[in-house]
């Protein structure tokens, strides 16, 4: 999976979690960062875990927030776990 395909799968599962962000893969890019930028917060940023292992099949494993700051992150992580 491309990065720009990863980075359209987040906006979905975003926009799932926060209706009100209407994100889309054109309005996202690697260096919007989750807290500051879009306002998440850590019970979404679990529930966007938990949406990411799911949609991806992957397990986050000894990873914190401080780790994952902005969808960059999030896509290193993914590209990580399914061995790319």
């Amino acid at each position: 999976m491309e990065r720009k395909e990863m980075i359209a799968a987040l906006a979905e599962l975003l926009c799932r979690l926060r209706p009100e962000l209407q994100l889309n893969e054109e309005n996202l890019h690697e260096g919007i960062h989750l807290q500051n930028d879009l306002a998440i917060n850590s019970v979404t940023l679990l529930m966007l875990a938990l949406s990411v292992e799911k949609k991806f099949d992957i397990r986050f494993e000894s990873v914190g927030p401080a780790q994952l700051q902005t969808l960059g992150d999030v896509c290193d992580y993914i590209e990580t776990r399914l061995g790319k």
